[in-house]
């Protein structure tokens, strides 16, 4: 049997959504565990808007 390497891609999108995690998450830095569960931003949809994605409610 012939074995093929796998390559994997990660895609983003809509572009920028890695900013919108960042805004809404709570910051961390290498090897810190992962935050305890926290409540969704009251001010998510203005954030929302804010980045762009304008179909929200």
């Amino acid at each position: 049997m012939k074995y093929l390497m796998m390559v994997m891609m990660w895609v983003i999108a809509p572009g920028g959504l890695e900013e919108f995690f960042a805004t809404i998450g709570k910051a961390r830095t290498a090897n810190d565990p992962a935050p305890e569960p926290f409540e969704r931003p009251t001010d998510v949809i203005a954030i929302e808007r804010q980045m762009g994605m304008q179909d929200t409610e």
